[in-house]
């Protein structure tokens, strides 16, 4: 499955391909530090309109707090861009900020 922050890249007849990049900043010295970059393209949608095509980029840098009170919390900056050639979907830009904290219940 190719779905990512914005785009499902899930239309009729269409291919699709992905490149990523990710990297641990552990290795430079700072645990919990990480960084992804991936950029999703899919063509040959088939329409009324003949062959239409759409791509995204993402990129993710996320913290985990390694120890301490607020150990494994954790914060991720989004950023997506999809551009497609579909009248019924804009393009679009989103940006997010997500924060978690696992609490356990049981």
């Amino acid at each position: 499955m190719t779905e990512s922050m914005i785009g499902k890249f899930q239309r009729a007849g269409e291919r699709t391909w992905q490149v990523r990049y990710g990297y641990d900043f552990a290795r430079l010295g700072v645990p919990g530090l990480n960084f992804l970059a991936m950029y999703e393209s899919g063509s040959n949608i088939q329409t009324s309109d003949g062959d239409k095509k759409e791509w995204e980029r993402n990129v993710t840098l996320s913290y985990v707090v390694q120890s301490g009170p607020a150990k494994n919390l954790s914060v991720a900056l989004r950023h997506a861009q999809l551009r497609t050639e579909f009248a019924s979907q804009r393009d679009a830009d989103e940006h997010r900020i997500i924060v978690s904290y696992p609490i356990n219940i049981f």
